[in-house]
């Protein structure tokens, strides 16, 4: 989305020059939302019970099956 409204903000040399700056912020504030979740995406993965005192949640998808109790993927859900 990030490149998609940067991109589509070029394209478009008679538009209006209010709504090319939304667009160009928009695409900016997706951007930025991107990155902030991959910088989490990667601390949550560095810090896991293995090495660290901590752990950051990360959620689960409802067609994950995940054992609830220990919060780790069941053998026997999977067959």
């Amino acid at each position: 989305m990030n490149f998609l409204l940067l991109g589509v903000t070029y394209l478009q040399p008679d538009a209006r020059v209010g709504d090319i700056v939304i667009v160009q912020r928009t695409g900016g504030v997706f951007g930025l939302l991107a990155a902030l979740a991959a910088w989490y995406n990667a601390l949550a993965d560095i810090v896991n019970p293995n090495n660290s005192f901590f752990t950051l949640p990360l959620g689960d998808f409802p067609w994950s099956p995940v054992d609830r109790r220990q919060g780790l993927k069941s053998d026997e859900k999977l067959m």
